[in-house]
């Protein structure tokens, strides 16, 4: 049964990957519905092929934080039906947070056992990469259309995103498969190769908030994980040699996406040190004070997720405190900072060791990630991004859950 059950788990995200969007045969918004049906309707398969763990009272906590985020998307739509003009999608958004419980509770509805599975999610994460590869031959165009919403070698089209649209999306997905070899106790050869070619990719997605997470995370591993300042000084120092090397590698070729990856580096030091400005920084900025003015008028509940506005705001930060005010964003925080407690508990225990204690780091790191890529979108609640972000945390759940009742079964 467990070899049974763990194969079902592979094949659903497998098909989390790689089930198409149909983005360029239907608008970015009905793609999105298709893969969600499909999905689901897999889901829905799994419920009835496998019983719920009776572990219900342990998951109390966080259910209760799902339920609150979609009560609190319901108040706002009552409140704003009255003053906004809102569309029938707007109505699905109460359903989104109980959507993400749903992708949470995937571990416990199909018995997790072991660390492989994520293994195999990082893997099949790194392979779907081939697709950006091989995307600039004119034929294969009628297969990449399905995940990429943007015209053949257009500006967006040429980024690194894999099976996920947007290059954000992707690029946050492979910032977690970096810090689990990263975080890695014992690095061999296999290991220091995904960290490399992670690495590629993230700089190949040429999304600034991506680079910045990702900076900001090695930091803090530096910092926190690095014990001794001599070996802290000596991976600096590495890295700092690795990415000037790759730097000036880069400038050498002539290719279209490589000069692009430069360019965008340079411009976030340039605006980093002020000497230089950036476009997109610019329109962050102006969706933050558009996201201000929102907030005005209902301060609380927020003015609802406005689907059909000519002025989207992408940022998350403007987006939780526009859409859904100070109620939905504050359940949102602490949404998050529930797992970043889970997670601490996971690093701290005695019993959890080897792999389950470096995927524990990693997602402890992924989740402070947020704050930087949260630049660019309501990260964790795109499309794909967050059914593999919420699966994340209900593998890390089940990970505490499992070693404490291990250790309650060796004291009794």
């Amino acid at each position: 049964m467990k070899l049974y059950t763990n194969s079902i788990l592979y094949i659903y995200i497998f098909l989390i990957v790689f089930f198409p969007s149909f983005f360029g045969y239907t608008s970015l918004g009905a793609g999105q519905l298709i893969y969600l049906f499909f999905i689901l309707l897999l889901y829905v398969v799994f419920v009835i092929l496998f019983p719920l763990q009776k572990i219900t009272s342990k998951i109390y906590s966080i259910s209760l934080i799902f339920l609150l985020q979609s009560i609190s998307y319901l108040l706002t739509l009552t409140f704003s039906v009255i003053n906004r003009n809102l569309i029938i999608r707007d109505f699905f958004e109460p359903i989104r947070p109980l959507l993400y419980y749903a992708f949470f509770l995937t571990p416990i509805l199909l018995h997790y056992k072991n660390i492989k599975v994520v293994t195999f999610l990082q893997r099949i994460l790194i392979w779907s990469s081939a697709l950006d590869i091989i995307k600039f031959l004119p034929f294969v165009y009628p297969i990449i259309c399905l995940y990429n919403p943007f015209e053949f070698n257009a500006i967006n089209y040429i980024r690194f995103s894999g099976t996920f649209g947007f290059c954000y999306n992707f690029g946050f997905l492979m910032i977690f498969v970096f810090l689990y070899y990263l975080t890695q106790k014992e690095k061999n050869k296999e290991n220091y190769i995904y960290i490399t070619v992670s690495t590629i990719i993230i700089f190949l997605t040429g999304s600034r908030s991506i680079y910045a997470a990702y900076f900001f995370v090695l930091f803090i591993y530096y910092m926190f994980f690095i014990k001794g300042f001599y070996k802290k000084f000596m991976y600096i120092m590495f890295s700092f040699i690795f990415f000037t090397a790759l730097y000036l590698i880069s400038e050498q070729i002539d290719s279209p996406i490589l000069n692009a990856t430069v360019a965008y580096v340079e411009r976030l030091v340039d605006t980093i040190f002020g000497t230089g400005s950036d476009g997109s920084l610019d329109t962050r900025q102006n969706q933050w004070s558009l996201a201000l003015s929102y907030f005005s008028e209902n301060y609380l509940l927020g003015i609802g997720p406005m689907k059909n506005s000519n002025e989207p705001i992408e940022m998350m930060y403007g987006y939780y405190i526009s859409s859904w005010g100070i109620l939905g964003t504050s359940i949102y925080i602490i949404q998050i900072i529930y797992f970043i407690i889970n997670t601490i508990k996971c690093i701290n225990h005695n019993s959890i060791k080897g792999n389950e204690l470096a995927f524990s780091k990693a997602n402890l790191l992924w989740l402070l990630s947020i704050s930087l890529v949260g630049m660019s979108s309501p990260i964790t609640d795109q499309v794909r991004v967050s059914n593999i972000f919420y699966l994340i945390q209900g593998i890390q759940f089940i990970i505490l859950y499992k070693h404490n009742e291990n250790n309650n079964q060796n004291n009794n």
